[in-house]
This record gives structure tokens, C-alpha cells and sequence, in this order.
């Protein structure tokens, strides 16, 4: 039997960006899970925040709230 723990967790996810007059909401409140044996489609619009998502799973930006557990 194949061990089912997730190896990729997001809890609570938030990214925003700060310009000059307003805050811009990138992704708020994600909660994700992922098994070692999962394959998964990050899909969606144009700027709804999918390259921000991985680069936050990827470790390559860090989120402005929540956390990201990696096995």
C-alpha cells in the first residue's frame, strides 16, 4: 500500500502587491494538498494568479500570509 501523506501543503495562502494607491489581491485564502502520486492542472484566466501560485509552491516567492509545508 502506497503511502497517502500529502508532500505539498498550503494553508491559508494570501499573496497581495502594494503599488502607490492600491493593494492588489493575487490569491486569498488557498488551501491546498498534494500526494506524491497526484498529477493536477493549474487552470484559469489570464491573471488570476496561476504563475504566482506555483512560484509560491516552488518556493520562489514567498507568500504575504499562511503557510507552505514541504515533506
Amino acid at each position: 500500500m502506497e503511502d497517502s501523506s500529502p508532500i505539498l501543503v498550503l494553508k491559508e495562502i494570501n499573496y497581495h502587491i502594494n503599488n502607490s494607491e492600491t493593494k492588489l489581491e493575487i490569491l486569498n485564502n488557498i488551501d491546498l494538498s498534494v500526494n506524491a502520486t497526484t498529477s493536477m492542472a493549474i487552470t484559469g484566466p489570464s491573471g488570476s494568479g496561476k504563475s504566482s501560485l506555483l512560484s509560491i509552491m516552488a518556493g520562489l516567492l514567498l507568500p504575504t500570509s499562511g503557510a507552505v509545508y514541504f515533506q
